[in-house]
């Protein structure tokens, strides 16, 4: 994951995550079939409760093969296009339940297939939308305008970038979605 800058808080550095976030026109089920050998598949809830006058994102990581995981991230307002500050950290299935059982009437919450390409020292994440008809594609890169190689096949799907456009925004795709 190329994090590059650090913003300082208080007392402590927050890493700058750098992404690009795309819109595609389709599923690309030939791209993963060509890429299966390399690509993870997860299984994803995210969950954004108002918590201290700002939203945080509690996510479940599911994992075939593997034990889920529970990550809670705050992020930051973004510096600069697809620049923000991103605080993030695997929790206890305890501290989620906690945190769930004190917010549970109010929250956001998105559940996504995610589709990882290890590809040229990249992850490309395509996300699949369980409550949505869209899907995204995002890659983290360690400067906005980066030079980076699709794996074959990928780019022919890119509808549009829509790095920055808060509409889609997880946070914003899940307040659209009804529990």
């Amino acid at each position: 994951m190329p994090k590059i800058k650090k913003v300082s808080s208080n007392k402590k550095s927050i890493p700058i995550e750098i992404e690009r976030k795309l819109l595609l026109k389709r599923f690309p089920k030939y791209v993963i079939e060509k890429y299966k050998k390399k690509v993870q598949v997860l299984n994803i809830i995210q969950y954004y409760f108002f918590i201290d006058g700002i939203w945080q994102r509690y996510r479940i990581v599911n994992s075939e093969g593997k034990k889920i995981k529970y990550i809670h991230t705050i992020k930051g307002k973004s510096i600069s296009l697809g620049a923000c500050p991103e605080d993030e950290k695997t929790v206890t299935e305890k501290k989620f339940d906690d945190v769930f059982e004190k917010n549970k009437k109010n929250y956001a919450i998105i559940r996504k297939t995610r589709y990882v390409i290890k590809h040229k020292g990249f992850k490309f994440e395509i996300d699949v939308y369980s409550d949505l008809s869209i899907i995204t594609l995002e890659i983290e890169l360690p400067s906005i305008n980066h030079h980076f190689e699709y794996p074959e096949g990928l780019h022919e799907e890119v509808l549009m970038d829509v790095t920055g456009m808060k509409q889609f925004s997880n946070l914003n795709l899940a307040k659209k979605i009804k529990k």
